[in-house]
């Protein structure tokens, strides 16, 4: 059964929370698409996921780059699933992708210090409440941990 969880962001913003939520995932072997609707963001998130940590870096493409397939991590604009994602991310009101059963898990991400970011994931748990999956809600500590705060079967 899909998961869906929304990822309340409110003391660390974006780019400091989803890459090690990528990290996690792509140590446990799961494909990700990370979708938004902005091709800006995608480029920041581009040059972010090369040089976020002194470590390294998080291995991913870009959607239509060639060999995507084979990439762990892949950010898109589209709904596209080039590397057979089990995983998808989704950023700036993104909409919910229409194979949403094809996912273990979608996960949106939104700023919850944005209004319009907040009331639209409002407009998104009630959407989600209809596809008969399970539903949690985790809100960021002040340490930028995250914190279940609800969960719907």
């Amino acid at each position: 059964m899909t998961q869906i969880w929304f990822y309340h962001l409110q003391t660390k913003p974006l780019e400091v929370s989803m890459p090690r939520l990528l990290e996690i995932a792509v140590e446990r072997d799961v494909n990700i698409v990370v979708q938004s609707p902005l091709s800006e963001r995608i480029d920041a998130l581009d040059q972010l996921l090369w040089s976020y940590s002194d470590d390294g870096f998080l291995p991913h493409g870009r959607e239509g780059d060639s060999g995507i397939e084979a990439d762990p991590v892949v950010l898109a604009t589209s709904q596209a699933n080039p590397n057979h994602a089990t995983m998808r991310i989704l950023l700036d009101q993104a909409p919910f992708p229409d194979n949403i059963s094809d996912y273990v898990r979608v996960m949106i991400m939104f700023d919850g210090n944005d209004e319009v970011a907040l009331a639209h994931a409002r407009l998104q748990w009630k959407q989600a409440m209809g596809f008969g999956v399970e539903l949690s809600y985790w809100q960021q500590g002040e340490t930028g941990g995250w914190e279940k705060k609800h969960e719907q079967k």
